[in-house]
């Protein structure tokens, strides 16, 4: 969103939140979400700043509207995802934990 200055934060019990740096207002964002997500990560993608990947209990979920929507991405269910880091030289490949 340019001009724009937004935050995530992850709740590991209440899901995900956005807002702006010069609002106080968070925003959750759940759409696509499973339900009650334990959010333990979040990493923006280094080249596309609204498209946003989250870990949680259920795997990984992808926005790239900046989180108005949610997709799960294919992997094998009851994979817990602690922390996710994009690989320094190469956006396209991403390390999960």
């Amino acid at each position: 969103m340019p001009g724009k200055t937004l935050i995530y934060v992850g709740a590991e019990a209440d899901g995900l939140y956005r807002k702006e740096e010069s609002d106080g207002r968070w925003e959750k964002l759940a759409k696509g979400m499973p339900p009650s997500p334990q959010v333990r990560a979040i990493a923006i993608h280094p080249n596309d700043a609204k498209t946003i990947f989250v870990g949680t209990q259920r795997g990984v979920y992808r926005t790239k509207d900046g989180g108005d929507n949610f997709e799960r991405m294919n992997m094998a269910e009851g994979r817990h995802v602690w922390a996710i880091k994009f690989h320094p030289n190469d956006p396209k490949t991403m390390f999960l934990g």
